[in-house]
């Protein structure tokens, strides 16, 4: 579960972006500022076993997100590491719309797809859902700009 709290963003099949004002482009309002985790529902599905969650790992409570305007995604892991070391990747809108968000986020569970449920200049709400080794995983993340 350590690593799921990076699935929640990217990492991570939303329904639709809310912005703060319809001016601000929903790429200023992701890079504008970092993300840290507020809240986290995360659902396991194996062998038609569920298991759903909605505590968040000491360690990742700490982690802020920073997405840079040149698509590179940085996850500062905190004093409190889930990782030896902070984790870098890549992100980007799927859709032309923009409520999408696709990230790469090596050695984490956070390498897909995400929908944006609420994008605003203090709030990031995003669901996912992937599957790996026949393991499904869904996440339900909020994050607070930080």
């Amino acid at each position: 579960m350590k690593n799921f709290s990076f699935l929640l963003l990217a990492a991570i099949a939303f329904g639709s972006c809310k912005k703060d004002d319809a001016t601000t482009p929903t790429p200023v309002l992701l890079t504008a500022k970092s993300w840290k985790i507020t809240a986290q529902t995360l659902t396991i599905t194996t062998s038609g076993t569920t298991i759903s969650d909605n505590t968040l790992d000491t360690c990742g409570e700490d982690d802020v997100y920073k997405f840079n305007t040149d698509k590179s995604l940085v996850v500062n892991a905190g004093a409190n590491m889930c990782h030896t070391s902070d984790l870098h990747g890549t992100w980007a809108f799927s859709n032309s719309d923009e409520t999408k968000l696709r990230i790469t986020l090596p050695h984490s569970a956070i390498n897909g797809d995400l929908t944006i449920k609420e994008l605003t200049a203090a709030t990031l709400h995003v669901y996912g859902t992937q599957t790996t080794n026949n393991v499904t995983y869904t996440v339900d993340a909020t994050y607070a700009s930080y």
